[in-house]
């Protein structure tokens, strides 16, 4: 499982790093270079990402049932 695990997020990294290479017009070198900074703001996007998700999912949620928090 864990084999698996580590190419998939291995795979993910690296389309993460083809992709900024790509967008900012790096070259393959720079951006390899660059790659663990590129996987941490990925991953710090993904986390606010679901952080808001998850906010906004209880507002409506505690709006739904008549819930006021004080």
């Amino acid at each position: 499982m864990r084999a698996r695990l580590a190419t998939i997020l291995t795979c993910g990294g690296l389309a993460l790093t083809l992709l900024a290479a790509w967008t900012l017009e790096l070259s393959l070198e720079r951006a390899l270079l660059l790659a663990p900074a590129f996987v941490l703001a990925g991953g710090a996007a993904v986390g606010l990402l679901l952080l808001w998700t998850k906010v906004v999912v209880e507002s409506v949620r505690s709006e739904r049932t008549g819930r006021r928090s004080r």
